[in-house]
């Protein structure tokens, strides 16, 4: 019985044993189920045996030899074997785009639970561990290389979905659930995490324990041993969960609850992760057997083996829900990242993309047929592909594109705002703008790359970074120190050749010239701020796109006039705005620039002293890293400093420094901060 763990088989009843496969089969793995419908709906006992049940999924085992005793002098087996099963879920299965995070059942999308069975002697010893999709509501929509997640529906129908799916994880694998999030803090990923941990907290479950580990953060630079690092943090939860060990006498102690890890997609950064957790436990499992000595590392061959067959089953999990092999799967084959596994993570990128925009819908519709999903008729899945030149469908595409793009923007301002401001409620406006400065921009960016937020008493500037899709550096200057407002065209270089000009030189533009005060309190002048407009105005803080020139010089004026009138009310003094040719200048260099990890790498957020009461006399106190990576990605240490499992920063902002490892959520009004 492929579709049932060792300990679930141990624990059947013993009426249920003796019936056909089938009905012992578990319900979410029987893929081929709906095939076979016809013949389990016709309820004749003759049926039996044509009722054969399938998994998708993955097995594999290898057969390790024994290197550190001499089995002959004990009449033991001279190896023993390694069994990796991986188990897809039937339910709201698909591809990657196509189906993303839960439906109104509880079912989340690449749902797979993965067993480790290690054989030896008389003794079979087995350890769980599952992945899924976060489960709220989300999407990627749109035509873009790496679509930004939309949340979708209610904040009540989210949990309501969250409730369906954890107390559904709870029944079948007790508690407690640790839930490993490996998604990023920042960035465009930012709001599928808020919506995880938010749905974790309204919850209230003591035995849900939540772990944000910010993988791309913390392995920048290919740096993914430093997943060790979380492995080491959780080990007190690695061990008290046990696992699955019996003998021909019967079992001698069962698995306590799951790991559940994510990623977005739980492929690749969720491949890694699971990896390095089925190490450390075989590990235990081998010395507990006295295969291995306490204290040593696997065999060379053993640790060849094992990878190999975890690399292995990321790529067929990656294959059947992405439709390439994993990413980073040098990694988890060698323990290694190379050049060779980065140009083959390119080319695989590249090849999802292409899957999801011209094989993808066809191969949804299949796996629906197959499953017994309501879809479309067949012979509209015939056609899909025939009309891709078709000039009605790309004018739908660009539309869907320009959709996407101001769904992007509107979220990276509203990311900006949660992050920067402390009461959103002071906000007039947000605006994402094009930095303007002569000595520092490229005149023919056409990407936002700087967003402009006004409150009652000053304005931000936050420059966000595209590559790395985060915001790297803000300012705060008081309106009170703001000069003058100037709008207008800039004079052109003297240079201006007509090999060198470009459209953006003769475009419009607003400077915010502001006051400093230097090092001996005096007042310095020769500050500002340059901004121009994106293809994107701003309607009632809506991104709409622009489509002429004026639209685009109305919204600059807008924007000049809701600063001139806040600056009034906020002061009591008329600001001076001047419109016309502005000269060529620029600014001084302020030095008060800050970075957004300084205000946001150990925010913490307290929830359930009382439950972490019980953990934190468990786990080593740990101190705050103050130096945080740069915009240059330099660490601002030695990257032997970076492996230290004394460094909470690797966690998102929900960690509190003394359960780094773990948090056990327990809600109370009286204790959150």
């Amino acid at each position: 019985d492929l579709s049932n763990s060792l300990q679930r088989q141990q624990e059947k009843d013993p009426q249920t044993q003796s019936l056909p496969l089938w009905k012992q089969f578990d319900d979410r793995f029987f893929f081929n189920k709906h095939m076979l419908s016809s013949l389990i709906e016709l309820n004749d006992s003759r049926m039996d045996p044509w009722i054969v049940p399938i998994i998708q999924g993955y097995v594999e085992f290898v057969k390790c030899p024994q290197e550190y005793s001499e089995p002959e002098l004990q009449n033991l087996p001279s190896y023993y074997e390694i069994i990796l099963i991986s188990r897809r879920s039937r339910h709201r299965a698909g591809t990657r785009y196509k189906r993303r995070g839960v439906d109104e059942d509880g079912n989340v999308a690449n749902f797979v639970e993965t067993e480790q069975i290690l054989l030896y002697h008389r003794y079979a010893l087995s350890f769980v561990i599952v992945r899924g999709s976060v489960p709220v509501y989300w999407s990627q929509p749109g035509y873009r290389y790496r679509p930004p997640p939309v949340l979708d529906h209610s904040k009540e129908e989210n949990f309501q979905a969250f409730k369906k799916h954890y107390d559904d994880t709870f029944t079948k694998y007790g508690s407690p659930i640790v839930t490993i999030n490996l998604a990023e803090k920042l960035g465009r990923e930012k709001v599928i995490t808020d919506a995880f941990f938010d749905n974790a907290i309204a919850y209230n479950n003591e035995h849900l324990l939540f772990v944000c580990f910010d993988f791309h953060e913390y392995c920048r630079g290919m740096h993914f041993e430093n997943v060790d690092v979380l492995v080491r943090s959780i080990e007190l939860s690695i061990r008290s969960m046990r696992y699955c060990w019996f003998d021909s006498e019967g079992m001698v102690c069962g698995q306590l609850g799951v790991f559940r890890i994510n990623c977005i997609d739980c492929l690749d950064r969720t491949n890694v992760v699971q990896t390095a957790i089925a190490r450390a436990v075989l590990e235990i499992q081998l010395t507990k057997l006295g295969l291995v000595p306490p204290e040593q590392n696997l065999e060379e061959a053993t640790k060849l083996s094992f990878q190999a067959l975890w690399a292995n089953n990321g790529d067929v999990i990656s294959r059947q829900y992405a439709g390439t092999n994993a990413l980073k799967g040098d990694f988890t084959r060698t323990g290694e990242r190379n050049l060779s596994g980065m140009m083959k993570d390119g080319m695989n990128s590249a090849s999802r993309y292409y899957l999801n925009q011209f094989r993808d819908t066809l191969r949804q519709q299949i796996i629906d047929l197959v499953t017994g999903v309501a879809t479309d008729d067949y012979n509209e899945i015939t056609n899909i592909g025939e009309d891709i030149d078709n000039p009605k469908m790309q004018e739908s595409s660009s539309i869907i594109g320009k959709e996407d793009e101001e769904q992007q923007v509107k979220n990276i301002i509203e990311d900006c705002k949660k992050l920067l401001i402390p009461n959103l409620d002071d906000v007039i406006g947000a605006w994402g703008l094009i930095d303007n400065d002569p000595a520092s921009t490229d005149p023919r960016q056409e990407d936002m790359d700087t967003i402009l937020i006004l409150v009652r008493d000053s304005y931000y500037v936050a420059f966000y970074d595209d590559n790395s899709e985060k915001i790297t550096e803000f300012q705060n200057i008081l309106l009170k120190d703001v000069e003058k407002i100037e709008f207008g065209i800039p004079e052109k270089d003297t240079f201006n050749l007509p090999s060198f000009r470009t459209k953006r030189r003769d475009e419009h533009c607003i400077r915010v010239h502001y006051k400093m005060r230097n090092e001996s309190g005096e007042e310095d002048l020769g500050y500002f701020h340059s901004f121009r407009s994106t293809n994107l105005r701003f309607f009632n803080n809506v991104p709409v796109t622009v489509t002429s020139e004026d639209e685009r010089i109305e919204s600059l004026k807008s924007i000049v006039d809701t600063l001139s009138v806040t600056i009034e009310l906020g002061t009591n003094s008329t600001p001076v705005v001047i419109y016309g040719k502005l000269d060529k200048r620029r600014s001084k260099v302020p030095l008060d620039l800050k970075s957004s990890n300084t205000s946001s790498s150990v925010s913490l957020r307290a929830v359930g002293n009382k439950a972490l009461s019980k953990f934190a006399a468990k786990l080593n106190p740990m101190k705050l890293r103050n130096s945080r990576p740069d915009e240059d990605n330099n660490s601002g240490e030695d990257d032997s400093v970076r492996g230290n499992e004394n460094d909470p920063s690797i966690f998102s902002d929900f960690l509190s420094p003394l359960d780094a490892g773990v948090r056990q959520l327990s809600r109370s009004s009286d204790n959150i901060q």
